[in-house]
């Protein structure tokens, strides 16, 4: 499991995670609707092409659809929502691409630091 989710759970005074079980689920979703400092998206919305609506979301009536207003017909609301996926390909790519431009930074960073024990 990744750090972060282990973090995520509860623990005693002493440290220890208590009743992992009980929280693992929360806490993976947790990771996946949270946006990624590298790639700027969050997992879900890679392999979904939206972000989740949550129930706070409903809560406050923000939904995920740029341009959306009420009283929208059904192919308004579907013309959106095409338009929102036909993004997402394009969304990948960007991701991707600074993916790919942080792990060659992190390769430079550690070449860095390690030069000598390298050579």
């Amino acid at each position: 499991l990744r750090e972060a989710i282990v973090k995520a759970c509860p623990k005693t005074k002493k440290g220890q995670i208590k009743n992992w079980h009980e929280y693992i689920d929360i806490a993976v979703f947790a990771d996946q609707v949270t946006t990624s400092r590298v790639t700027g998206f969050t997992p879900y919305f890679l392999l979904h092409g939206v972000e989740p609506l949550l129930p706070l979301d409903l809560a406050e009536a923000t939904f995920m659809v740029e341009g959306f207003r009420s009283g929208m017909t059904t192919s308004e609301l579907l013309g959106l929502r095409t338009q929102q996926l036909s993004r997402h390909p394009a969304d990948l790519e960007r991701a991707a691409n600074t993916l790919k431009a942080a792990r060659i930074q992190s390769r430079s960073q550690y070449l860095q630091r390690y030069k000598r024990r390298l050579q």
